[in-house]
C-alpha cells in the first residue's frame, strides 16, 4: 500500500539502466514507476538503505530486468458525436498507431431504409438496413508506438448524391473505430 512508497529523500536509490526519466506514484501492494519507456530491456535497481515513507528501510539490494515490448494497435476517429454533420465528412480526422494497413468499410442507409434502422434497438448499420459503398485498404505509416493523424476526405469518395446516415468504419486487426454522418 502508501506505506511502501519510498521516501522523497529516498528516491534517488533507484536506478533505471538505461537511464529514463521516471516518477514515483503510488500503485496496489507498493509503488509504480511512470516514465516514457521506449521498446527495450531495462534493468531496474533499487539500493539497500532505501527508506519508505512508514519509516521502513530496504535490506538488500533488489534488482530486476524488465523488457518493455510494442504498444498495442488503436485506431480511433478525432471528432466524435452520435451523428456528425455534413461539413465533417470532407475531412474526417482519425488517429492510428501501429497498423500498417485499414479497412475502410462505409455503409449507406438510405432515406427509405431510416425506420427499418431506427426500429433495430441499435445504431449500428447492418446488411438487413443498409448497404456497403466502399469497401478499400489504405495503408498508413508513422512511427512505431506513437500516435499519428490521418484524415478521410468521405465526400471524394462517395460523391454528393448520398442521402440518409453513412457509417464510417476504420478496422485493422482487433482494432476498430465507427462514427456516423448524418447525410440530408
Amino acid at each position: 500500500g502508501h506505506r511502501c512508497l519510498p521516501s522523497k529523500d529516498s528516491e534517488s536509490m533507484i536506478a533505471i539502466d538505461p537511464p529514463v526519466d521516471f516518477r514515483v506514484a503510488p500503485g496496489r501492494g507498493g509503488f509504480r514507476l511512470l516514465g516514457d519507456f521506449p521498446r527495450g530491456t531495462y534493468r531496474i535497481k533499487i539500493l539497500s538503505g532505501m527508506t519508505t515513507v512508514d519509516n521502513g528501510t530496504l535490506t538488500k539490494d533488489y534488482s530486476k530486468a524488465l523488457t518493455i515490448g510494442p504498444r498495442d494497435a488503436h485506431i480511433e476517429f478525432v471528432e466524435n458525436g452520435r451523428y456528425l454533420p455534413r461539413n465533417a465528412w470532407k475531412k474526417l480526422r482519425f488517429k492510428h498507431r501501429n497498423v500498417g494497413e485499414l479497412i475502410l468499410t462505409v455503409r449507406q442507409v438510405p432515406p427509405k431504409n431510416l425506420p427499418f434502422w431506427l426500429s433495430f434497438g441499435t445504431e449500428v448499420a447492418n446488411q438487413r438496413d443498409s448497404d456497403v459503398v466502399i469497401r478499400r485498404a489504405l495503408r498508413v505509416s508513422g512511427e512505431p508506438d506513437k500516435m499519428v493523424t490521418g484524415s478521410l476526405d468521405v465526400a471524394s469518395l462517395i460523391g454528393d448524391d448520398f442521402k440518409g446516415v453513412l457509417q464510417v468504419r476504420l478496422g485493422a486487426p482487433g482494432v476498430d473505430s465507427t462514427t456516423r454522418l448524418l447525410v440530408s
